[in-house]
């Protein structure tokens, strides 16, 4: 046999398709020449904030000492807008298939959240000596909830069967209602400075966090979309089970299908459930195939909601983080003039850390990720025109995601790499600058559970960046 082809003008048929909605409802796009995202999502967010501070100069022990006290009142209104295409139905075709039906137009689905905060800082600091200065302080601040976790799009996902043998309707959406990360923050701290621009300092901190954002399910209704399945006495498919039940047969997918559409089209059957063949008897399967090629059942008022289990992000969590922080800056003098060196080192902990022995299928674990040990050391020479870094940083191992899929978390192996930087001030207003980034070409590794799970290895190459400045 022979084979035919045609032509089609692309833009024409782009042109047909425009406005064209696919199963899972996305619109195609003719100018795009592709199918748009199935929602798009828009967060505005207005503070409205207050805030004073006191200064206190004196002496403590005949030594110079200094209180800085301050307040802020924040009030902040959240809207989170998802433009998505809505579900209107879910449709029951067979067995156990549904299709959804959706809005011809996108619409927008809108969650809005007022919270407020007090927050208060205090800092407390002494000239112990004329070179060493001591400094205590308290604060209380905020970080803001992952944006795309207050993207309030909502998926609606299918049953994947007959509810009323137990299959479940599940979803997905975003929270505009999370709060932010509160943080109760301590540091201590030691300062020495021994020479001009010369210093070794070390601090202590302390932070109490809470409102961590994790993931928790609940059971409620999305769009109002019905249950078609249900088997609920005074709906189709309840008077089907009944039926079913009546005649003496195990109610199943198929036999509940089937004597739903029969009863749902009394004009194809006039002899209601009467016209039902099982399919264990002589034309029984016949039947079912045909009734479930021809028939699709939609819901009605009938119909009592549909239950989903959705899963949203929640704050959930709280958590303490503590370390030590030690830098060390020097400037060489006389004949060295310009040369110096910088040295400074991070080690951290948290309360919260990922048991990699726990079982996965339990409940999903909250860890602080990003927490590890690091140290840096530089070489440096500077003066009126030039300037020259080299700098060898190091990180220790760290968690980078508590769950990839299927409750596998992500760590990032330790490593290490040679950074430079130089500038030149070709005048008091042009400035030329050279940076050399990762230049032995480390590469970064990311593991499982175990060493051996070597889930991606990103090769690390040199890079270099050449630019100018120019003030006008």
């Amino acid at each position: 046999m022979g084979q035919e082809a045609f032509f089609v003008n692309p833009l024409e048929l782009a042109e047909a398709y425009d406005g064209f909605v696919e199963v899972r409802g996305r619109q195609f796009d003719k100018d795009n020449r592709g199918f748009r995202n199935r929602s798009d999502n828009l967060i505005s967010e207005s503070v409205v904030s207050l805030y004073g501070e006191g200064i206190l100069d004196g002496e403590v022990g005949g030594r110079p000492m200094q209180v800085v006290a301050g307040l802020r009142y924040e009030r902040t209104e959240v809207e989170s807008i998802a433009v998505q295409s809505i579900p209107l139905r879910k449709d029951w075709t067979s067995d156990n298939d549904h299709a959804t039906v959706f809005s011809p137009e996108p619409e927008g689905v809108v969650q809005t959240f007022t919270y407020n905060n007090l927050l208060p800082s205090l800092d407390f600091s002494v000239d112990a000596t004329d070179n060493l200065k001591a400094r205590a302080s308290f604060s209380k601040t905020l970080a803001r909830a992952p944006y795309g976790a207050m993207f309030v799009d909502t998926n609606a996902g299918n049953p994947g069967g007959v509810t009323y043998l137990g299959a479940v309707a599940t979803g997905s959406r975003g929270n505009a209602e999370l709060l932010p990360l509160e943080s109760d923050n301590f540091d201590l701290s030691l300062e020495w400075y021994y020479g001009e621009g010369s210093a070794f300092t070390v601090a202590f901190f302390d932070k109490s966090v809470k409102n961590f954002v994790g993931n928790e399910q609940i059971t409620t209704n999305l769009f109002g979309l019905r249950n078609v399945t249900s088997g609920r006495p005074g709906t189709r498919s309840g008077q089907a089970v009944a039926e079913l039940e009546a005649r003496g047969y195990p109610v199943t997918e198929t036999r509940l299908f089937t004597m739903t559409a029969i009863l749902d089209n009394p004009q194809d059957f006039p002899g209601g459930a009467n016209d039902y063949i099982d399919p264990s008897e002589p034309g029984g399967s016949d039947q079912s195939s045909d009734v479930a090629s021809i028939y699709d059942i939609q819901p009605n008022s009938d119909d009592p909601l549909l239950d989903f289990i959705v899963q949203q992000p929640t704050n959930q969590a709280s958590a303490n983080i503590n370390g030590v922080e030690l830098n060390w800056v020097h400037f060489f003098t006389g004949n060295l003039s310009g040369f110096g060196f910088q040295a400074n080192a991070t080690v951290v902990d948290g309360d919260i850390s990922y048991d990699v022995y726990a079982n996965p299928n339990d409940e999903e674990q909250f860890a602080l990720v990003g927490l590890s040990d690091s140290w840096n050391l530089g070489a440096f020479f500077e003066n009126e025109r030039f300037s020259v870094r080299l700098h060898y940083n190091n990180r220790g191992r760290f968690l980078a995601n508590t769950n990839t899929g299927q409750r596998i978390p992500r760590f990032v192996d330790a490593f290490s790499q040679i950074d430079f930087s130089a500038s030149y001030a070709a005048t008091d207003n042009l400035a030329f600058v050279l940076e050399g980034i990762n230049l032995t070409d480390e590469p970064i590794i990311f593991r499982g559970r175990t060493h051996s799970q070597v889930q991606s290895y990103q090769e690390g190459d040199m890079r270099m960046y050449l630019g100018a400045r120019y003030v006008f």
